[in-house]
């Protein structure tokens, strides 16, 4: 992978975006995700 044009630069530091790792992220997912399983209509499959 070819380094980004910035790198080139000794007075720039790269960081990642992480703002989403944190525990009360987690937990929003989380309690998002366990009512949309809750409130998500049943499959049924057809009767032949």
């Amino acid at each position: 992978m070819e380094a980004h044009l910035l790198m080139k630069y000794p007075n720039v530091v790269l960081t990642p975006h992480i703002a989403y790792n944190t525990w009360e992220a987690v937990y929003r997912i989380l309690d998002l995700t366990i009512e949309t399983i809750k409130t998500k209509p049943k499959r049924t499959t057809a009767k032949e």
